[in-house]
């Protein structure tokens, strides 16, 4: 597998236990276990699909990118599902910039400091 797959899925699973930790302690939630599971596969998944990116742009664009559609994809579980994860309606909306952060998270250390750049990037 490639170097910057294995990178990027692992930052996005730490950004996931971040991610759940914070929803914990800052928010106050709790979580069941399927609810873990699932912040932990959908950042682990924007990890994935930021390593695998093939989009000729440059890291801050390709990380905001997926955390976009990532981060769509985390609100529109929460609306088909209604599985609030304890939010209210109005924070649920701020999953999507959320997503956006983290992806550029998980591209930034991906790119700069493990030094594992997409081949397709725009320098």
């Amino acid at each position: 597998m490639n170097k910057r797959i294995i990178i990027a899925s692992s930052m996005g699973t730490i950004m996931g236990l971040i991610c759940w930790q914070g929803g914990v302690h800052v928010l106050g939630n709790e979580y069941t276990g399927w609810q873990i599971l699932y912040v932990l596969l959908h950042r682990t998944l924007m990890g994935t699909f930021i390593g695998m990116s093939g989009l000729k742009v440059k890291w801050l664009a390709n990380g905001a990118i997926y955390g976009l559609l990532t981060g769509i994809l985390f609100v529109l579980y929460e609306q088909i599902t209604k599985d609030y994860f304890g939010y209210m309606d109005s924070i649920i909306l701020a999953l999507i910039p959320t997503g956006i952060v983290y992806g550029i998270f998980i591209e930034y250390l991906t790119t700069k400091i493990f030094k594992a750049p997409s081949p397709y990037a725009k320098a």
